[in-house]
């Protein structure tokens, strides 16, 4: 997006900005901090959804596992 606001910056107004890389870059950097945080809590709460019970445990395993780590995410 920022692409198609390059053409101002040849009029030296702030628009100049988009020149110079750092600029970009804490661009780039704030606008995936908002995304992370906007959308991780909604991301989060469907994969536990997905996956309801946590990993599947080993039959063969020790029986203290079945009944200390059931319900375990991971």
């Amino acid at each position: 997006m920022l692409y198609f606001l390059h053409f101002l910056s040849d009029g030296g107004d702030i628009f100049n900005l988009f020149r110079y890389i750092t600029f970009r870059a804490g661009g780039a950097f704030f606008t995936s901090l908002a995304f992370g945080f906007l959308f991780s809590k909604p991301i989060i709460d469907l994969l536990k959804k997905k996956q309801k019970d946590g990993q599947p445990i080993r039959d063969d395993g020790p029986e203290n596992h079945k009944t200390k780590k059931a319900g375990t995410p991971t």
